[in-house]
């Protein structure tokens, strides 16, 4: 469980969030919005620890966050940011990296972490490129490899900031069926998208954002009639039903 309280954080003296009091819900998959500049990744960031608090606090099961060690917390917490410094390793070590937390130094591997690694390159569909080095691969591929990664970490919460970066169309698809899949198996995914459609139609939950606060939060459906995203956006939002019963949307400028 994690959940923020009163939130406000920023960078050094640069304040973004703003008293923001939130929770995550487990088994979900909730979906972050909001213009550029809003705070989606500072608020992200803040649930690792990775920002300055001047402000309220962030809980990670009903413990501030500040109290736990950060083996700890990478035990609960997996992240997938927008980008990473390229690593010249294979697919394979680096996705063995997830499982860092569970292993003591020298670092002495079990057939469990080999499972969890083998299980990880299954899931994002990446098994053939296990001994391809990470940058001979495409940008679509390696973000596949960072998620094996985080999947390999087996936390109970998964943050990602823009997942679908560099994926072609088919493949962002993809990912978010893969990540309506986790949510449903009982881990708290939370992802920053930047397609509104996307979100509004694999989210199980939605949270708005403008200027540092939180504006808005519920069902896509709920954001969808209550028109937040209308007016933070300066957007139409139009609903319909296609041929097989299931929504779709699309936007107009105002």
């Amino acid at each position: 469980m994690i959940r923020c309280k009163n939130l406000c954080a920023g960078y050094g003296r640069r304040q973004i969030l703003k008293e923001i009091t939130w929770q995550a819900e487990p088994g979900k998959l909730t979906v972050i919005v909001g213009p550029n500049g809003s705070g989606k990744s500072t608020l992200l960031k803040s649930f690792m620890g990775q920002t300055d608090v001047c402000h309220g606090e962030v809980y990670l099961d009903g413990r501030p966050l500040s109290s736990w060690s950060s083996r700890e917390t990478a035990r609960r917490v997996s992240y997938v940011p927008q980008s990473r410094n390229e690593v010249n390793l294979s697919v394979s070590r680096m996705v063995l990296h997830g499982r860092f937390p569970y292993v003591a130094y020298p670092r002495h591997y079990t057939a469990e972490d080999y499972d969890k690694v083998a299980w990880a390159l299954e899931r994002t569909g990446i098994e053939e490129l296990r001994d391809c080095l990470i940058s001979e691969l495409s940008g679509g591929e390696r973000q596949k490899a960072y998620l094996a990664m985080a999947l390999a970490q087996d936390t109970p919460v998964m943050i990602l900031d823009e997942p679908t970066t560099y994926l072609d169309i088919s493949c962002q698809l993809e990912l978010m069926e893969l990540l309506k899949d986790l949510a449903g198996e009982g881990k708290t995914v939370l992802a920053v998208l930047h397609d509104l459609a996307q979100g509004l139609q694999y989210g199980d939950r939605m949270l708005v954002m403008e200027k540092g606060e939180k504006v808005a939060y519920g069902t896509p459906e709920e954001i969808f009639e209550s028109g937040q995203l209308d007016r933070v956006f300066g957007l139409a939002v139009h609903a319909g039903t296609h041929g097989q019963g299931k929504k779709h949307y699309w936007f107009e400028r105002k």
